[in-house]
């Protein structure tokens, strides 16, 4: 059955664990495109409805949490 060959390969493979790219010690907020982290310092830019946080390099593209406003507009 395939439920059983599933199983079987899940057995084989015991090991649920995801790399992470950023610093616990160092305060972020995380990109709503690109889900990652914006460090404290550096550049980043805010969907002016409902305050979600980018990189620059998606000011003018419509927000991905709100789908209302610019990214960057006023």
């Amino acid at each position: 059955c395939i439920g059983c060959k599933i199983q079987s390969v899940c057995e084989r493979t015991l090991h649920d664990e995801l790399a992470f790219d950023y610093d616990q010690y160092n305060p972020f907020d995380v990109c709503a495109a690109s889900f990652e982290p914006i460090y404290r310092g550096s550049p980043k830019v805010e969907c002016c409805y409902c305050k979600a946080s980018y990189k620059p390099e998606f000011e003018g593209k419509a927000c991905n949490i709100c789908e209302v406003a610019k990214i960057g507009g006023n």
